[in-house]
């Protein structure tokens, strides 16, 4: 059995990130805190948040984690605190990258 020969490529296009909305859920902690309008709309609604991500412990895994998976480590908001930092995101520019 002969393998196919495939023909050579004519034109290459390089993919490009898509645009999407700014989410709690849809972010990690590490890259939130590099867009300051984004940090300071979660530090204003949640503002224990500065003192947990200063954790040796949770340093290391802030590129892994989103706001609401602290849930597990302190005591969680309630869902409509979540729901207003949501929306405020959401008035923030999109967010151009890997999609989410």
């Amino acid at each position: 059995m002969d393998a196919p020969r495939y023909l050579p490529a004519v034109e290459f296009a390089p993919p490009t990130a898509v645009a999407y909305e700014l989410r709690l859920d849809n972010i990690s902690l590490a890259e939130l805190l590099e867009m300051p309008a984004a940090r300071d709309i979660v530090f204003k609604h949640l503002p224990f948040l500065k003192f947990a991500i200063a954790s040796p412990q949770l340093k290391p895994q802030l590129g892994n984690m989103t706001v609401r998976s602290l849930d597990a480590f302190v005591k969680p908001p309630s869902p409509d605190v979540y729901a207003v930092i949501d929306e405020e995101l959401s008035h923030l520019p999109p967010v151009v990258g890997t999609a989410p």
